[in-house]
C-alpha cells in the first residue's frame, strides 16, 4: 500500500512539474526604443532608406530599452560585415557610431542586440549615397571682339580653358579653338567655329592646322539654373539646331544675337556647353564685340 501512495505521489510531483513548466511565461526580449541615422530616426525593422551625399560621415545614434534579461552586446554591420561591438551595458544602452562613406550605391547596415536568454533584436536599414553631380567649367563676362584687318582684337574662344585669342594666336592654338565671333551686315553679333566657311572674316582659315566644328542650337533653359553636366546636356538636347550656315554644317554657326539669349553648343572633343549674351555692342564690324557667361562640362 505505501509503495502504492509512494508512486501516485511521484506521479503527481511529475504532473505538477510539467504544468509549471508549460505556465511559465516567456521571456521578453531587449528592444532597440530609439534607431536615428544623421538624424532621422529608423522606425521599421527593414526597409527604410536614408539618403546622403558621396564622402558623408554618417551618424548612427541608438537606445536600446532591457527585457527581462541584460542586454549583452550590441553589434553594427555595413554590408553584412561587423563594424562596431559594445559589450559595455552602458555602451548597449545609448551610444553612437560614425563612419565616412566614399562609394556611391546603397549600404546596407543593421544593428543588433543580444541579452542573457540569447534574444536577438535587429534593425536593418540603408543608406543611399548619391553620386557626386558631374563638375562643370564656368566663365564670365567673356567678351570677343568682331576680327580687324589688323588681326589685334581677341575673337576666339577657347571653351576648354576659357583663354580667348586674338587671330594670330587662335591659329597658333588652332586645336584647342570652338567658337569664333564676328559680326557681318545680315549675320549680327554672330558666333561660328573654324569648320564654319561661311566664317568669312577670318580669311586665313583655310591655313590652320586644324579647324574644328562646333555645333550649336538655340534653347530655352535657365541659364542660372544649370549646375551640373546633366543640365547642360538636358538644355543642348532640347534645344533647336541653328541651321545658320550651309551644307554639312547648317548648325555651324549662330547669328543675330542678343541680350540675354541662351545658346547650347557641342565641340570637337565632344564635351557640351552652354552660353548666354549677357551684352552686346556695336554696328559695324570694326567696334562690335559680344559678352558671354559660358558653362561646359570637364
Amino acid at each position: 500500500m505505501k509503495k502504492t501512495n509512494l508512486l501516485v505521489l511521484i506521479a503527481t510531483i511529475a504532473t505538477l512539474g510539467f504544468f509549471s513548466t508549460s505556465c511559465k511565461k516567456d521571456a521578453t526580449g531587449p528592444r532597440i526604443s530609439i534607431l536615428t541615422v544623421n538624424g532621422t530616426e529608423i522606425t521599421k525593422s527593414t526597409g527604410d532608406t536614408v539618403k546622403v551625399t558621396l564622402d558623408s560621415t554618417v551618424t548612427i545614434k541608438w537606445s536600446v530599452t532591457a527585457g527581462t534579461k541584460a542586454p549583452t552586446s550590441l553589434v553594427i554591420t555595413q554590408n553584412a560585415i561587423t563594424v562596431k561591438t559594445q559589450t559595455n551595458a552602458d555602451s548597449i544602452a545609448s551610444g553612437k557610431y560614425s563612419t565616412t562613406l566614399s562609394t556611391a550605391g546603397n549600404v546596407l547596415f543593421s544593428v543588433s542586440v543580444t541579452d542573457k536568454n540569447d534574444s536577438v533584436i535587429q534593425k536593418t536599414f540603408v543608406v543611399k549615397v548619391a553620386a557626386p553631380a558631374a563638375a562643370i567649367k564656368t566663365y564670365s563676362a567673356t567678351l570677343l571682339y568682331a576680327p580687324l584687318a589688323s588681326g589685334a582684337q581677341k575673337c576666339a574662344l577657347a571653351t576648354s580653358t576659357g583663354s580667348t585669342y586674338n587671330q594670330a594666336d587662335a591659329k597658333a592654338n588652332a586645336s584647342t579653338i570652338d567658337i569664333l565671333y564676328f559680326y557681318g551686315s545680315s549675320a549680327t553679333y554672330a558666333l561660328g567655329c573654324p569648320a564654319d566657311a561661311l566664317t568669312t572674316a577670318y580669311n586665313d582659315l583655310s591655313t590652320w592646322s586644324v579647324q574644328n566644328t562646333t555645333t550649336f542650337v538655340t534653347t530655352s533653359a535657365n541659364f542660372a539654373s544649370i549646375t551640373t553636366s546633366a543640365d547642360i546636356l538636358a538644355a543642348y538636347n532640347n534645344g533647336t539646331y541653328a541651321n545658320n550656315g550651309t551644307g554639312a554644317n547648317k548648325a555651324a554657326r549662330i547669328y543675330n544675337l542678343s541680350t540675354n539669349q541662351v545658346v547650347g553648343f557641342k565641340t570637337a572633343a565632344g564635351k557640351y556647353g552652354i552660353l548666354q549674351v549677357t551684352n552686346e555692342t556695336g554696328t559695324d564690324g570694326t567696334g562690335a564685340y559680344i559678352q558671354i557667361d559660358v558653362k561646359v562640362q570637364q
